[in-house]
């Protein structure tokens, strides 16, 4: 079973929506899958930020007006899947 990581999403959008989920890495995409929904970034487009209080939080994001993936759990940039992913791994 692959491992997933507590995490949420903002949606692009003036209303500022936000989901809560789970993470997954999985092949070349990031996904959150949220109650019914699911949201995925495309892992060689990221950028990716560590930020929030007290620099607890890693966004991911392809673009500066999109989607927003997000985890509180640092320990998802720990995860083997980034070993050969060298353009995020290098962020």
């Amino acid at each position: 079973m692959e491992k997933s990581y507590s995490g949420g999403c903002f949606l692009p959008g003036p209303e500022n929506k936000r989901k809560i989920g789970r993470l997954s890495l999985e092949g070349n995409l990031l996904v959150l899958e949220a109650e019914q929904e699911s949201f995925e970034l495309e892992v060689f487009k990221l950028k990716i930020k560590v930020g929030g209080a007290s620099d607890r939080i890693v966004f991911f994001s392809e673009k500066e007006d999109g989607l927003i993936l997000y985890s509180n759990d640092l320990s998802i940039l720990e995860d083997a899947f980034w070993d050969n992913k060298h353009s995020a791994k290098s962020q």
